[in-house]
């Protein structure tokens, strides 16, 4: 089994909206794939417990940082090839327990200013855990000068920047119904959003 993190210290910066995308279009795709739910709040589980059961399952497990463990070799034994650790804000104690267990981490950001500080004050973090590090910008506007000197703060951050996700309704239209919006029934601008994403992720599993 392959492990992947969400990392940032910031609320509201996509984390569990980029981690129920991403398993549940691994999860479409035919690939066993399980949500650990390491944040208090639940958001992940809620999702969860409202996708529709006629759609591929994504396992879903309540974790804590003392039980992360355990909870992932459980996750082998019942062969998931794939889990995705949506991990809270502002806890330390969880950010460094899902990286230490990950075989790639992605930390999604809002575009602004504000928030890529905050993101470039846990790489150091991260980079010391020698795995990989993508960078996925969520709810950007296409084609505006914010999203380019976003793009420019990533550049000096010597990290990939994976994709960015459009500030789009359709992902908060998936996610109230325990969908992906890989899964929501037409092809638009977000599918390959979350795809491209997919892409980056499944290769760099494959060579961990």
């Amino acid at each position: 089994m392959r492990v992947l993190a969400l990392a940032n210290r910031k609320g509201g910066c996509g984390k569990t909206t980029l981690s129920t995308a991403v398993a549940s279009a691994f999860a479409a795709g035919g690939v066993p794939a399980a949500l650990v739910d390491l944040d208090p709040q639940g958001s992940a589980t809620a999702w969860a417990e409202c996708r529709p059961a006629d759609r591929p399952k994504v396992r879903l497990i309540r974790s804590r940082p003392a039980s992360l463990a355990d909870d992932l070799w459980r996750l082998t034994s019942e062969g998931i090839v794939i889990a995705v650790l949506d991990t809270p804000p502002h806890s330390d104690a969880a950010l460094a327990g899902a990286v230490a267990v990950a075989d790639a981490v992605l930390c999604p950001s809002l575009p602004s200013a504000f928030d890529l500080l905050a993101l470039a004050s846990i790489l150091p973090t991260l980079r010391q855990s020698g795995r990989p590090i993508g960078i996925v910008l969520t709810s950007v506007t296409h084609g505006t000068v914010g999203l380019r000197d976003a793009e420019a703060a990533i550049g000096s951050m010597d990290l990939p920047l994976v994709g960015s996700m459009g500030r789009r309704m359709v992902y908060q239209y998936a996610a109230a119904k325990g969908l992906g919006p890989t899964e929501m029934g037409r092809r638009h601008e977000a599918v390959a959003e979350v795809e491209a994403v997919c892409r980056w992720v499944m290769s760099t599993l494959e060579g961990r």
